[in-house]
């Protein structure tokens, strides 16, 4: 397999296991009742949301080589976080990843401040959706991560019928 596509699905698999957290984080968040400790609840699933974003931002970093922070230095990851990775192979710029009308394109979606709060859990959730469905889109289009299936059909076949006339059928190529 293309070593960038291996990336991506990677990066895809990364992101399905931090959606599972983030999804339990925002389901603990919807079950809070009003109690003394709520507070101090509220606070424990934002540090744990803070967490999962750090998380997403190794798999960031891993995809994009214009990802920077807001004083316009390279996001580098957390090496004590999940899904670091020591040397990143970035293939995508933010900007090949479509946000909507008006938004500016200058960190991944699946990272953005409103990702790192419990009670904003759907939008992250959303988010991450989304990002998944554009990672396999672009991992189908575009034409460096697309493999060559039919001659690799075409040679598999063509052993595969020599194996089974040489096993079955006792025939052997003397030529």
């Amino acid at each position: 397999m293309n070593p960038i596509k291996q990336t991506i699905e990677a990066a895809i698999s990364d992101l399905r296991q931090n959606k599972k957290m983030v999804s339990q984080i925002y389901e603990e968040w919807k079950s809070i009742a009003q109690t003394p400790d709520y507070h101090r609840k509220i606070r424990e699933l934002d540090t744990a949301m803070e967490k999962a974003r750090a998380e997403r931002k190794n798999i960031a970093v891993r995809l994009f080589r214009d990802y920077v922070d807001s004083q316009g230095n390279p996001v580098v990851g957390n090496p004590n976080e999940a899904f670091y990775d020591p040397n990143p192979t970035p293939m995508f710029n933010i900007g090949d990843f479509y946000r909507g009308p008006g938004i500016p394109r200058t960190i991944p979606a699946i990272t953005g401040a409103a990702t790192i709060v419990a009670r904003r859990g759907d939008l992250t959730l959303r988010r991450i959706d989304k990002f998944i469905k554009q990672l396999r889109k672009k991992s189908r289009t575009r034409k460096d991560l697309r493999e060559n299936n039919l001659q690799l059909t075409e040679s598999k076949l063509k052993q595969l019928i020599k194996e089974m006339m040489e096993n079955d059928h006792g025939y052997t190529n003397k030529r």
